[in-house]
Parts: C-alpha cells; structure tokens; sequence
C-alpha cells in the first residue's frame, strides 16, 4: 500500500484587522490560527507575530493619518495570504481653537484654529455661527451682537470628525478702554495716532464698493485685469493678522507694514488691496506701482474717489512702507483734491500719522 502526503496548499485568508488611528499604539485584528502575521509600512516591516489563537496584537509607533500598511499572514505550511491594505485614520482632536478678544457690540468672533477646521461659536446650547479656518488657520466667525459679560463657547472640528476642547470667552472681557471714531473735515480717519474701537464694524461701504466696481471694469476695458485681494477686517481678525506677523518678522518690521488693531484702514470699510492678475508675483509689493495696471490705478483712481493711501518716500509721516496696492476711498471730490496736492492724507488735512 502506497501512502500518500497531502499537503496544505491553501492559502490563508486574508487577515482581519480593525480600524486604527494616529492616536493608537497598537494594531489588533483576526488571521488564521497559528500563522503568523507580517505588518509592513511601504518597505519597513513593522512587525512581525504569531496569531496564537487566531488574534493578533502588535505594537506601534510614529503612525501618522494617512500611512497605508500592508498586512498579511504565512501558515505553518508556508502559504502566504493576499495582503490587505490598511490607511490610518485621523483620530487626534485639534488643538484648542485660540481666541481674541470679543468686544461688546462685535459681530464676529476671530482667531486660529487647526487648518481646514469647523470652527463652532456657541451661546449657551445655541450655536451662533460657524464657518472653516482658512490655509493658515485663521478664522472669522459671523455672530450676532451679544450682551457684555455673556459667554461664548468655541470648538474646533477637523475633517475626520475629531472634536477640540472648548475655549470659553467673555463678550466685553480685555478690550480695553473706549475709543470714538475721528472725523477730520468730514474724512474718517484711521490711521498710527487715531484709532477705531472694538465695535465698529461697519463692514464694506456700499458707495465704496460700488465706486469700485466701476474702476475694476473700466481697467479692464483699458486691458489691465484686477483682483481684490483685501478689503473689510474687523478689529479682532486685525489682531490676529496683526500677531502673525509679528511672530513671522518681529514687530519692528510688521509695524511697517501692518496696522495694530484698532488702526488699520480696511476696519473703516472703505479700504482694498488690489492686484494684478497678469503680475501675481507683484501682489503687496512696491513692484506693483511699476506693473502696468498699478501705474493705470495710480493715474485714474482718483476720478473714482480713490487715492493711493500710503506713497513712496512718506514713510516718515504716515508710518508705512510705500503701499501701491492699497486703496482708500474718499469720495470724488476729496481722492482728487489729496490727488493734485500730491500729499498724503496726513498732509492734505495737517494731521500727525504718528
């Protein structure tokens, strides 16, 4: 009688593992008894066990979301299962959302938060707004007006669904002592010395905005295509843009080219940047005003009601670098009288931009 060797040709299933997050350190799941499971991150094996009884638990580190890993397992006969991918899920919570201060009469609520990231604004159970962080995590959340002491309640919520912790806010809390609006000859004024309070928040000037409607369609009829790459901040998102480029230049530079809070232009309504859409590469430079549309903006803006705010070699006197791209409204009348002077605005009404 002849005996015969049958032997285990069959592959194992493919192993079973459960979901896992960046937030773990250690990958479970289910292969055949006995085999033993391989876990590899593109060409480094990670780990290497026996599943006893048919589970298997290996540990990890360093995972991050988005890192696909391949698992198989090898019977005792040697045959290899087909390998099952594996991407690790985004399991860690965003960062506490940061906050400004929130000003008594506000209607947004400002600050930073995880890049891409739902920020929630509650009073109380109720939800009073929300909106994404931008790129640079910068958010500006759109809110009624809330009563001073009131508290207000914000979280941040990542794209997989991770849920921050919760920053509490007072409305009213740090924002200082009061401050009104100076008007110079019928001229807001906005500038180093004078200052806007935390309320106002006007948002962008319709006449404004429609008188700048017809400038950017009249440019691009003269061939000069324009973007608006700035208008209308409110004082706590001033604030936020404020420290940021304290922290990426240091304060002596920012303050040469960003207002604090409280003092910038665009906080009136009545301020743009503009840029060109042919010269990205000359956005918020000096290099804007020898482009072609800058030249067209610096030559006609006024017949719109517009004037170049801040002129080149005026450093001294209104306390910013030569600006070509900023834009402030004044009217017809006004843009062309400070025009033809040739001055600032600091000048034109004999103040102190200092």
């Amino acid at each position: 009688m002849t005996e015969v060797e049958v032997r285990d040709v069959t592959a194992p299933d493919a192993p079973e593992v459960t979901d896992i997050t960046d937030s773990d350190d250690r990958i479970e799941g289910q292969a055949e008894a006995r085999s033993t499971v391989f876990i590899y991150a593109g060409d480094d094996k990670l780990a290497e066990l026996e599943a006893e009884d048919g589970k298997f638990s290996a540990p990890v580190e360093n995972l991050a979301a988005g890192n696909e890993l391949s698992v198989y397992a090898v019977d005792e006969a040697a045959n290899k299962s087909e390998a099952v991918t594996v991407t690790v899920k985004d399991g860690t919570a965003p960062a506490v959302p940061e906050v400004s201060a929130v000003a008594v009469g506000a209607t947004a609520v400002s600050g930073k938060a995880e890049a891409g990231a739902v920020v929630r604004v509650f009073a109380g159970d109720e939800k009073i707004g929300e909106t994404a962080s931008g790129v640079d995590g910068l958010f500006e959340v759109k809110i009624p007006q809330q009563a001073s002491g009131k508290e207000l309640v914000v979280t941040a919520t990542d794209a997989a669904g991770n849920k921050s912790g919760a920053r509490t806010v007072k409305v009213g809390e740090g924002q200082g002592a009061a401050v009104e609006p100076t008007y110079i000859d019928g001229i807001l004024v906005a500038n180093k010395k004078y200052g806007l309070p935390p309320s106002y928040a006007p948002g962008v000037d319709p006449t404004a905005q429609s008188a700048l409607n017809r400038m950017l369609a009249d440019a691009a009829k003269a061939g000069h295509d324009l973007s608006i790459i700035s208008s209308y901040r409110s004082y706590s998102y001033q604030k936020d843009l404020y420290n940021r480029y304290v922290a990426t230049h240091g304060e002596e530079q920012a303050k040469r080219f960003a207002a604090l809070p409280g003092h910038s232009e665009h906080q009136t309504g009545l301020a743009f940047d503009l840029g060109g859409t042919e010269s990205e590469g000359d956005w918020l430079s000096g290099s804007f005003g020898d482009t072609p549309a800058g030249k067209w903006l610096a030559s006609n803006a006024h017949e719109y009601g517009f004037i170049v705010r801040y002129l080149k070699g005026k450093e001294a006197i209104t306390g910013y670098i030569y600006e070509p791209w900023h834009f402030r409204y004044l009217g017809v009348e006004n843009a062309t009288a400070v025009y033809n002077s040739g001055l600032t605005l600091e000048e034109y009404l004999g103040i102190s931009g200092r």
